[in-house]
């Protein structure tokens, strides 16, 4: 499993759809403080595929995992992560 970081933050997004779920996920990300895991807490099944193509196109944020839950879908990511 990836590392962690110490600092942790949650998004609950749940009842959007994208584009609405990565615009709100970039804007959170954009208040974040280095190495920092946010957890994003979603409805949108697809919301685990646009989340890590994002991560692929910017250096800093990691997709680390993604968990479909019986009533939403948790998808951690690390920001700071350099590649």
């Amino acid at each position: 499993m990836k590392k962690l970081s110490t600092r942790f933050e949650e998004l609950d997004i749940k009842g959007l759809c994208c584009p609405q779920v990565l615009i709100n996920v970039k804007k959170k990300i954009d208040t974040l403080n280095e190495d920092t895991t946010l957890k994003v807490l979603t409805t949108d099944p697809l919301a685990h595929l646009d989340i890590k193509a994002y991560t692929h196109i910017v250096d800093n944020v990691e997709f680390v995992s993604y968990e479909k839950k019986e009533e939403h879908d948790e998808i951690v990511l690390n920001y700071g992560t350099r590649r």
